[in-house]
């Protein structure tokens, strides 16, 4: 999130405002479309990984796969939605070169996540690591040397470096997963070095194995849409309701407030696997990720706003100007969203989903709509206010629910 950050810091300084803007919104419409194509694979194979009996390579293709089509099939329809209904991200479907690249970035950036999430239900978050700073760090190589040629950038070369970034991530992902993933079951009296390890991912499906992993992984999807789709949403409220200007603004300020965000999120990703591997340690879990939420994000978010002027500064006094504010405001949401997330993991590894999803669903709604209303009176700090008071309010029926389990 730190480089996806730098990247947005280089561009505002080789693209035009506007051009900024809109290639931030098409990212953000490409962001929105990965939440929806997950299809709750991730989670799907975390909560099946335990019990399942065969090689993890075979669970592993057959999420894969699901995860390639679904991902396709969700960026086709968002293409039909925005060319019918939204005048300014219509124009990505209107042109070749655009349809093209926002379905590798879909397709790339869908697979990306689901492969973070099999890298935690294996236990290894390192890889994680490597492949988002892969990730990262290639978005920037031809944005530095266009800068230091001195070559002006638009939209869409803009996006080309999210293409080029998906790919190569991915091929690092899959690479790393090669001495990762078991090809062979393990035996009850087998050691575990002893089975062997040289995955390579293969199209696969099947109809039982699929449909269990549909079934499990559906109510844990529409519990992450809720979660994550608003702050994926805003940046195209903004976008058609002020402008492509504003959401280059409010772009930088979200990412700004995600790498902190990012804490208590992973945080209970890793609560919900080891509440999974372990259900008798569910509860240890819990207060253990709730510490580590608030302690990180917390810290997180004492830095982030102390230098919020002179960084947003860096990428221009406008953006300083409009945005350090709404910045600061966001990050007050880092202390209730570190108890929500330990609320919704605790809720995924229980089978509580219903009672989640209830929640997530409310908050969600609110999490766009009142933003919406607020930004089109008093901008983007209005905005942030409103979404911080939608997580407050989710935050106060949260901890009571986790404190009623912990009684």
């Amino acid at each position: 999130m730190g480089l996806g950050f730098i990247f947005w810091l280089m561009a505002a300084h080789a693209a035009p405002q506007a051009d900024v803007g809109f290639a931030a919104a098409v990212v953000s419409a490409m962001m929105l479309c990965t939440q929806f194509a997950q299809l709750g694979v991730g989670s799907a194979f975390i909560s099946l990984l335990p019990s399942e009996r065969r090689p993890p390579a075979h669970l592993l293709d057959i999420a894969l796969t699901l995860t390639a089509v679904g991902s396709a099939v969700v960026a086709t329809a968002f293409l039909l939605v925005a060319r019918a209904w939204l005048p300014e991200l219509g124009r990505v479907s209107a042109t070749p070169t655009w349809t093209a690249a926002f379905l590798a970035m879909c397709v790339f950036g869908t697979i990306g996540i689901v492969l973070d999430q099999v890298n935690v239900g294996f236990g290894r978050g390192a890889q994680v690591v490597i492949r988002t700073a892969a990730f990262g760090g290639i978005t920037l190589v031809p944005l530095a040397v266009m800068l230091a040629v001195g070559v002006p950038m638009n939209a869409m070369e803009l996006a080309a470096c999210w293409v080029a970034a998906g790919a190569a991530a991915t091929a690092v992902g899959l690479l790393l997963l090669r001495r990762t993933v078991p090809i062979e079951s393990v035996g009850p009296d087998e050691p575990r070095g002893a089975v062997q390890r040289s995955y390579t991912y293969r199209p696969r499906w099947e109809r039982a194995l699929g449909g269990r992993m549909m079934t499990v992984g559906l109510a844990n999807h529409l519990l992450t849409l809720w979660e994550r789709a608003p702050g994926l949403i805003l940046p195209i409220v903004v976008t058609e309701l002020l402008s492509p200007e504003a959401t280059a603004v409010w772009y930088v300020v979200w990412m700004g407030a995600w790498v902190v965000f990012t804490a208590p999120i992973s945080v209970g990703i890793a609560q919900f696997a080891e509440a999974s591997r372990r259900p008798e340690a569910a509860a240890a879990a819990t207060r253990t990720a709730l510490r580590a939420s608030l302690l990180y994000a917390g810290a997180g978010a004492v830095v982030v706003a102390a230098l919020a002027h002179p960084v947003l500064h860096l990428l221009g006094p406008q953006y300083a100007a409009q945005g350090a504010t709404p910045l600061r405001l966001l990050l007050l949401g880092v202390l209730p969203l570190a108890v929500v997330s330990a609320y919704y993991a605790q809720c995924r590894a229980s089978g509580r989903l219903a009672e989640a999803i209830g929640l997530a669903t409310v908050a969600g709604l609110g999490s766009v709509a009142l933003p919406a209303m607020a930004g089109t009176q008093y901008g983007l700090a209005g905005m942030a206010v409103a979404w911080v008071a939608v997580q407050t309010i989710a935050a106060g029926w949260a901890g009571m629910r986790l404190w009623a389990a912990r009684s």
